[in-house]
């Protein structure tokens, strides 16, 4: 499970840096983030 988390963080800050470059808005940011945090939710477990 660490694993996925880790991939999925990797993953999503891989994302968080592309859009930014391109969109250049932290509203990318709050979108890319509500996803990882759906798709995961750890802290919903916790």
């Amino acid at each position: 499970m660490i694993k996925k988390l880790l991939s999925v963080v990797i993953v999503g800050a891989v994302a968080k840096i592309v859009r930014d470059r391109m969109a250049g808005k932290s509203e990318s940011d709050a979108a890319l983030w509500a996803e990882a945090t759906d798709s995961v939710s750890p802290s919903r477990s916790l």
